[in-house]
């Protein structure tokens, strides 16, 4: 049976979890351009920072309440966590697509799940859930102790 998480542990949990694929992607886009100077490391983390601050924003407060339901009703577990991000992903396209676009495409829809978009915003959330999932375990392992 699955123990029920405390809530600080959950939010510690989604803060933490977008960090290591946001350093995997700052050093992919660093190796990759070839651009060691320290102007674009600084820019790099910078805008790492920015999309953190984006997700804490828009995908924080919305997995957090996911996230106590699931949890008091003890279905916290890994493909929960998945089935939740690859759900919300979507959702969080379509606002930062309203964000910056100032429009939604009537469209949308069918070309979000058909274009590349989905399958790279896909494997990114289930990465980034894999992550909250193992904070969660370790955090939840450390307070046991």
């Amino acid at each position: 049976m699955i123990k029920s998480i405390n809530n600080s542990i959950i939010i510690k949990s989604l803060l933490l979890a977008p960090i290591p694929l946001l350093l995997i992607l700052v050093s992919l886009f660093t190796t990759i351009n070839k651009q060691f100077s320290i102007s674009n490391l600084l820019f790099n983390f910078s805008f790492s920072i920015i999309i953190w601050l984006f997700y804490c924003i828009l995908v924080v407060p919305i997995s957090f309440v996911i996230s106590t339901f699931l949890n008091k009703h003890k279905l916290l577990y890994l493909w929960m966590i998945l089935l939740v991000a690859i759900l919300i992903t979507p959702l969080t396209i379509a606002v930062l697509q309203l964000l910056f676009n100032h429009e939604l495409s009537l469209n949308y829809w069918e070309k979000f799940f058909i274009s590349d978009d989905f399958i790279a915003m896909g494997t990114c959330a289930v990465f980034t859930s894999f992550c909250y999932w193992y904070f969660l375990k370790i955090l939840t392992r450390k307070q046991a102790n």
